[in-house]
């Protein structure tokens, strides 16, 4: 068990979290202090590839054309609400929301101080 105001870190993709987590997201918030360092791929922040794709997601897939301006548009769509969503959650939260891309080097990493 933690001790009330310890330092903790939430280190996800968080690809699962949905609205009904940010009544956990605001306890935990309250009673640490916390960081989430969300994990990211490049390919989900830059434009889609033309190419049909098929995208898997918690044990699920999708096949998308992205060749199709409109479905690059919808996806571009989606992928805005879903950061917006998480950005709201967390600071709703209290918590400090950051991203570390994989393809980041190194040095480019947000701290994380040891304790």
């Amino acid at each position: 068990r933690l001790a009330q105001g310890s330092e903790l870190v939430l280190i996800s993709d968080f690809a699962g979290l949905q609205a009904r987590d940010e009544v956990a997201l605001r306890a935990i918030g309250r009673y640490f202090d916390c960081r989430a360092i969300r994990i990211v791929d490049p390919i989900e922040h830059g434009a889609m590839p033309r190419v049909s794709l098929r995208l898997y997601w918690d044990g699920s897939s999708e096949q998308v054309d992205g060749a199709d301006p409109a479905v690059a548009a919808a996806m571009l769509s989606r992928q805005r609400a879903w950061e917006g969503f998480l950005g709201n959650a967390f600071r709703r939260a209290g918590i400090r929301l950051e991203t570390l891309s994989v393809d980041a080097e190194v040095a480019d990493s947000p701290p994380v101080a040891a304790s």
